[in-house]
This record gives C-alpha cells, structure tokens and sequence, in this order.
C-alpha cells in the first residue's frame, strides 16, 4: 500500500517536472532563435521534440532554426538542409493529421512556403508547388513568390 501511494505522490511530480523542463527549454530555444544562435535554438527544440514528439510547431521552429543558420560555406550546410526538410515533413505530416473535411490547418501554408524554400536552395526538385499550394492555403509571401518565379 505504501508502494502505492509513494508512486501516485511521485507521478505527478514528474509530469510537473516534465513540463518545467519543457518550458525552460523552449524559453531557451526561443531567445536562442531571437539572439541568432540558431544553434542553441536547435539543441533546445531538440529537447522539447523529445518531451512532446507530437507538436508539429516544435519540428517547424527546429527546421527555421536549421534554415536560418545555414551557412555555405560549412560543409554541413546542405546536410542541415536535409534536416529541416525532415523536420518540416514531420511537422506537415502532424497538420495533417489535424486536417478534417478538406481544411487546412493554420501552420500549414507556412510549412508549404518553407519546403519550397527549402528546395529551392537545394534545387533538386521542383519547387514551385510547394509555393503555389501555401499560396492557395493563404501565404501572400508565397502568391508573390509564385509571380516573382514565374511558377504555374
């Protein structure tokens, strides 16, 4: 009986536990991200995926925070590259979950516009659905883009 007890009173400590965790690492990954330490905000959105592998925002911030670090001149900027086009994959594929009767999800045109950017810096394969769909989802980035680049 105390066996039992012990566990219901340790139990809940761990989710509140869990949770602090969880904000103090995203507070950090998001001050990372505005300090331009994209690196830091990436090891922090790292550790919030882990305590909730299920928040398409989390794989969305962590493929921006890969995104805007890029720099060429590293020889890991392409694999980077890769990442955040996993990242955002994942995050599409929990919006569209959510998805029902034929709707979209609010994040989803900005995952849209991110993949096609993603692959437009990568340019190896067409790119321009990508822009063309999170134009038609509502991204007015996108609808200039898809003028600017002459996509159909």
């Amino acid at each position: 009986m105390k066996k039992l007890l012990l566990l219901l009173i340790l139990v809940p400590t761990v989710i509140i536990s869990q949770d602090s965790d969880f904000d103090i690492y995203y507070d950090q990954a998001g001050t990372a991200f505005d300090n331009e330490d994209y690196d830091v905000a990436v090891i922090n959105y790292t550790k919030c995926i882990e305590l909730k592998p299920e928040d398409s925002y989390l794989y969305y911030n962590r493929a921006i925070s890969y995104r805007q670090g890029l720099d060429f001149e590293n020889s890991n900027a392409y694999r980077d590259l890769e990442i955040a086009i996993l990242d955002l994959n994942k995050a599409l594929s929990l919006e569209e979950d959510k998805v029902t009767a034929g709707n979209f999800t609010e994040l989803m045109p900005d995952i849209n516009f991110e993949l096609g950017a993603a692959h437009l810096l990568l340019d190896e394969i067409d790119w321009c659905p990508f822009f063309v769909l999170s134009c038609t989802q509502g991204n007015s980035r996108a609808c200039d883009l898809t003028k600017d680049l002459e996509c159909k």
